[in-house]
């Protein structure tokens, strides 16, 4: 489990620092002098690569888990559902 929630960390981290490369390339294409961001820019393709490394190197994601046994408690309580509901004297006590 723990896992998975590193992967979306990172995935999400990676979504920010995208974003944080779109704005400031759009400000250097609005006129920003491109040696003000360099370092900034520089910083932010660096940690692209580490969480994209970071990405690729975990863990495909777990499925979720559980009980062996939920599906059969699943249709169990359905049938039950169904059975009350057709019922003729549980029926005429819900009108």
């Amino acid at each position: 489990m723990e896992h998975n929630a590193a992967r979306g960390a990172h995935q999400s981290g990676l979504d920010r620092n995208k974003r944080e490369v779109d704005k400031l390339l759009d400000a250097m294409a609005s006129g920003l002098d491109p040696l003000q961001v360099k370092d900034r820019v520089y910083q932010l393709s660096e940690r692209q690569r580490e969480l994209t490394q970071l990405i690729a190197e975990a863990p495909q994601e777990a499925a979720p888990l559980l009980h062996p046994n939920m599906a059969q408690r699943y249709h169990t309580e359905v049938q039950n559902l169904l059975a009350t509901l057709n019922d003729p004297a549980q029926r005429a006590g819900s009108i």
